[in-house]
């Protein structure tokens, strides 16, 4: 075997026991496996051989649904719609935390007294207000850039939501053009995540 070095082949070298422990490559062939095995996990799911892990009759999804049922949010019926399958489950399980502001941003982490200090609380990207979830994903001067270029790219003025619930309401609402729902909540999925 030979791999290629800047356009030429290198020496022959032959394969014996794989990688050893350490070795600055194993965590990109890890990735790479993974994902590999991800999409073929993902393709057998969308063609009906998967139907997920399950643990007697409740599945992750599941057990979300169960507690937007116990809670009483008004934001319920946008809370289903971070399911959506456009997306992976872990973008899925990242809106759904940043809708419930379970993520932890600076602020939710001073309610639960993990920081202590008022002081300690200046967003990370421009050190001048206090990182709150509607803040970091929002109202920051990284983030409004990178929402402003997002919807310049849709070709929609910029919306001027009050809070991260309300800017995924008001996106919903925007969709002017022949996409389905499911892609279009799709690209604000990525922003977010992206940010």
């Amino acid at each position: 075997m030979s791999v290629l070095i800047n356009g030429t082949p290198s020496s022959q070298f032959s394969v014996s026991r794989g990688i050893r422990q350490g070795d600055p490559m194993a965590p990109f062939m890890f990735l790479m496996v993974a994902e590999g095995f991800a999409g073929l996990v993902r393709q057998a799911r969308n063609v009906g051989l998967l139907d997920g892990y399950k643990i007697g009759k409740y599945v992750v999804k599941s057990a979300y649904f169960i507690q937007l049922e116990s809670n009483i949010l008004p934001s319920g019926n946008i809370l289903l719609k971070s399911w959506t399958n456009c997306v992976s489950s872990k973008i899925c399980c990242f809106v759904w935390k940043l809708l419930r502001c379970r993520l932890p941003s600076k602020m939710e982490l001073f309610k639960r007294q993990v920081i202590q200090r008022v002081e300690d609380l200046k967003c990370f990207f421009c050190n001048s207000h206090v990182e709150s979830i509607d803040h970091l994903f929002l109202f920051c001067t990284f983030s409004s850039a990178v929402w402003k270029r997002f919807y310049s790219w849709l070709q929609v003025d910029k919306l001027n939501p009050a809070s991260v619930l309300e800017s995924l309401l008001l996106h919903e609402v925007i969709n002017h053009r022949s996409i389905s729902k499911d892609l279009w909540r799709m690209f604000w999925f990525s922003v977010v995540w992206s940010i």
